[in-house]
């Protein structure tokens, strides 16, 4: 909503701006319409920060980017600003690790030892994506982020006693604030040599029974 006064009396009029709320992301085209402008009101339409020469309301904005618009009128009122962004395209992964916590090797793992799932998009998503290892559901509970970096990640404990095999994962619901989603990723999506985590044996180790029944 955008509010300008009226430059011909002293009522405040409102001039409302419609198609998209303030602060929005979209991954479709936006077309903007305004009611109530005062005498001599003047639209501003930015995109990435530039001025978009000669537009007029209604017509439709499908360039992706991030867009800034107000109303200005004679009388030098302006009004509030709408900001809102048009992104069509879908999360890029720059980056899936899976590996364990072991010292000896990372592809390799025992109870008690931690696995992590390792993420990295290009952008920041609009909610956490969800993580399956193995048949079990576990929430992203490590976040970076830097310019250009956004990392997911679930690191946990493998409990004791569960049984040797190899670990695989899978990450679903990667999807970006504009709701452009990515495929859902498993092992043969992360980079190459950390990718699978063999779990060797149960705790306690053979080596450990062994050495109780000496």
């Amino acid at each position: 909503t955008l509010l300008a006064s009226s430059a011909a009396s002293d009522v405040y009029k409102e001039a409302v701006i419609t198609g998209i709320e303030n602060g929005a992301y979209t991954n479709q085209d936006v077309t903007l319409n305004v009611t109530d402008v005062n005498p001599g009101g003047t639209i501003h339409l930015k995109r990435n920060g530039e001025l978009v020469k000669n537009y007029s309301f209604g017509t439709p904005i499908k360039e992706e980017g991030s867009y800034e618009v107000y109303v200005s009128d004679l009388a030098g009122n302006v009004s509030a600003t709408v900001t809102f962004t048009i992104d069509k395209t879908v999360p890029t992964k720059t980056s899936l690790l899976f590996h364990s916590s072991n010292a000896n090797n990372n592809q390799l793992a025992k109870p008690g030892d931690w696995f992590g799932v390792y993420l990295t998009v290009d952008e920041e998503l609009g909610q956490n994506p969800v993580f399956v290892v193995n048949g079990v559901q576990y929430e992203a509970n490590q976040f970076y982020t830097a310019e250009g970096v956004h990392q997911y990640s679930a690191v946990y404990e493998i409990p004791a006693n569960t049984p040797a095999q190899e670990m695989t994962f899978t990450i679903s619901n990667i999807v970006d604030k504009a709701g452009n989603t990515l495929v859902d990723l498993t092992n043969a999506d992360a980079n190459e040599g950390v990718n699978t985590i063999c779990l060797l044996y149960t705790s306690p180790s053979p080596r450990d029974s062994t050495s109780s029944r000496m």
